[in-house]
């Protein structure tokens, strides 16, 4: 983990390579390992058995996914955990919480709607708005239609709701949320989960920004898990900290 505990807080639980674009192929990022490479799925099941890890001291069913900013590849990083998690035999809900740029739905080629917030506005059943999936074991709940107040809805009993009935369904569910620094919905869910995983996009994100997501995410009492670097490159992850710890000053007058 090199000094990441130390300059964050959190450890690191994943260095997850740059995922191939496969054109005209279903499921975009989710991608075979045989076209990824062994590098790229090993990662995901590192990452995987860190959270397996987490779960002897607490149960970790509901797992919540975000990030700093837009553009970090949260999706696809929770898209492809899910599917290792699916690939063991569990039963796994893939959540579309991130109501203003909504984004599961493309990378799985769904419906966008009936979704989540078809359901929190009670028009219909979850388990009439789930989608299969051409993975087994592995079901998705989509945005569902534009809504005015997605803040409310996520913070609103009947979430809170949800998500217990969801977890009593499933062996493992894991939310897809706005960014921290965008907007408040990450903090308001993040007490409603058994844990919360950041998505940070190597040698982009600053290392202040970082740290401010992880204090809003403490500061609501969220179980923050740790941290992934996601779209490393070749060099590895000690490349990445050499980058990020003698580059700071210069990373720091990157704009939003």
């Amino acid at each position: 983990e090199f000094d990441v505990r130390r300059w964050l807080g959190l450890p690191l639980l994943a260095s997850v390579p740059t995922l191939k674009q496969i054109k005209r192929r279903p499921f975009r990022d989710v991608i075979p390992e045989f076209e990824q490479g062994r590098q790229t799925m090993e990662a995901f099941r590192t990452l995987r058995t860190q959270v397996e890890f987490k779960a002897i001291d607490r149960p970790m069913n509901t797992i919540l996914v975000t990030s700093t900013r837009p553009s970090e590849g949260k999706t696809a990083v929770m898209t492809n955990l899910a599917v290792t998690f699916a690939q063991k035999g569990e039963n796994v809900l893939l959540v579309d919480c991130d109501l203003r740029r909504p984004a599961l739905h493309r990378h799985m080629e769904l419906d966008r709607s009936p979704g989540l917030s078809n359901t929190l506005m009670g028009e219909i059943s979850w388990k009439t708005a789930v989608q299969e999936t051409e993975v087994p074991n592995l079901w998705v709940l989509t945005a569902g239609d534009i809504t005015v107040n997605p803040s409310e809805l996520l913070s609103s009993s009947q979430m809170r709701g949800l998500v217990d009935e969801l977890s009593a369904s499933y062996d493992r569910v894991l939310f897809d949320m706005s960014s921290v620094l965008a907007v408040t919905d990450s903090a308001i869910m993040g007490s409603m989960v058994d844990g919360v995983l950041l998505v940070v996009k190597a040698y982009k994100t600053p290392r202040h920004y970082i740290q401010q997501a992880i204090e809003i995410m403490h500061n609501v009492g969220s179980n923050m898990l740790g941290v992934v670097f996601n779209q490393v490159r070749r060099y590895g992850t000690a490349y990445y900290y050499y980058y990020y710890y003698h580059s700071e000053p210069e990373v720091r007058s990157l704009k939003k």
